[in-house]
C-alpha cells in the first residue's frame, strides 16, 4: 500500500514559510545617517542575491539607467512582477536583474547592502578603508551612501538567510497586448557587479582581520 501524502501538513508548511518570508525578508530603506551604535558591531554576515526591477520607456533606443524607486528591490520575483503590472503604461519596458548583496546581522536586527549601478573597483576603496575588525561604525559615514542610485542599505527584521531564494536568473518583460499580463522571458545574468563583488571580498577580509 502506497504511503499517502499529508496534504494538510504540506499546505500548512507552505503557508508558514510564506508568513516567515513576509516577516523576515521584507525590506525597509535605511539612510545610513539613521544607523546608530547598534549597527556598529555585527555578529554574522553572508552573501545573497537581491532582485531589481528596472523600468524605462523605449529603452532599446537609449542607455538604460537604473534608478531606485519604492518597491523596486526585493528578494522575490513575484513582488517585482506585480509592481511592473502596476507601473506599466504604453511603451514602458521592464527587466528584473540580479544584484549581489551583503546581509549583516546585528544584535536586534539585520541590514542588507546592495548596489543598483556598479562602479569600478577603485571607487569602492573609501568603503573598504572604513571597515574595521567587527566594527562598521565608520563605514556608514562614507560619502558613497549619500550618492543617489548607487549603493543602498535596507533593514530586515530578522536573521533568516535560509528563507531567501537563490535568485540567479534575470527576466525581461514582453508586452502581450492590452488587457493581458506581461510575459517574462528568463535569461542568464548579463553582467555581474564586479566592483561591488570586489568590495564584498575585501569587506569580509577586513571585518574578520584575515589580512
Amino acid at each position: 500500500m502506497k504511503e499517502q501524502f499529508d496534504y494538510k501538513s504540506l499546505v500548512a508548511d507552505y503557508e508558514k514559510k510564506n508568513q516567515d518570508q513576509q516577516k523576515f525578508c521584507s525590506l525597509t530603506l535605511a539612510p545610513t545617517s539613521s544607523l546608530d551604535a547598534a549597527y556598529s558591531s555585527p555578529h554574522a554576515f553572508c552573501r545573497k542575491n537581491l532582485l531589481y526591477l528596472g523600468y524605462g520607456r523605449n529603452a532599446w533606443r537609449s542607455t538604460w539607467v537604473n534608478r531606485y524607486y519604492p518597491g523596486s528591490i526585493s528578494f522575490f520575483e513575484k513582488d517585482l512582477r506585480n509592481l511592473a503590472e502596476l507601473r506599466r503604461t504604453q511603451g514602458s519596458v521592464f527587466k528584473i536583474s540580479v544584484r549581489p548583496s551583503i546581509l549583516i546581522n546585528f544584535h536586534s536586527t539585520s541590514l542588507v547592502v546592495t548596489c543598483i549601478n556598479d562602479r569600478s573597483h577603485h571607487t569602492y576603496g573609501q568603503l573598504v578603508d572604513r571597515v574595521r575588525t567587527f566594527d562598521l561604525s565608520q563605514l556608514w559615514k562614507a560619502n558613497a551612501f549619500l550618492e543617489d542610485n548607487w549603493i543602498l542599505v535596507f533593514k530586515i527584521s530578522g536573521w533568516r538567510p535560509d528563507l531567501i531564494p537563490k535568485n540567479n536568473i534575470e527576466y525581461v518583460a514582453e508586452p502581450q497586448g492590452s488587457g493581458k499580463l506581461l510575459a517574462w522571458r528568463a535569461r542568464a545574468p548579463a553582467t555581474e557587479a564586479t566592483g561591488f563583488m570586489h568590495f564584498a571580498n575585501h569587506f569580509e577580509t577586513r571585518l574578520l582581520s584575515l589580512s
